[in-house]
């Protein structure tokens, strides 16, 4: 099932204020969907998704940089605390 999730919203808010303090880049977009956000979307429960910098996903290719990980790995803790 489609759903929005307000850029003004709590949860928005921590994630682009953690950004922010990583010097991490925001780019805030609509997607065609398709992700375990939909499940917990269902339920009432407001999330979003985000890219870690994987390329190729999906393949026999799949990777993702060392420093994206790490970045990634970074904003999750700082997020979650």
């Amino acid at each position: 099932l489609p759903y929005s999730v307000d850029p003004s919203s709590e949860v928005v808010r921590r994630f682009v204020q953690a950004c922010d303090k990583l010097s991490l880049p925001v780019c805030l977009k609509a997607t065609g969907g398709g992700s375990d956000n939909n499940i917990l979307a269902c339920h009432n429960i407001e999330g979003i998704v985000s890219s870690c910098g994987m390329e190729k996903v999906h393949s026999c290719e799949e990777q993702i940089k060392i420093s994206d990980l790490t970045n990634t790995a970074r904003l999750v803790r700082l997020i979650n605390t």
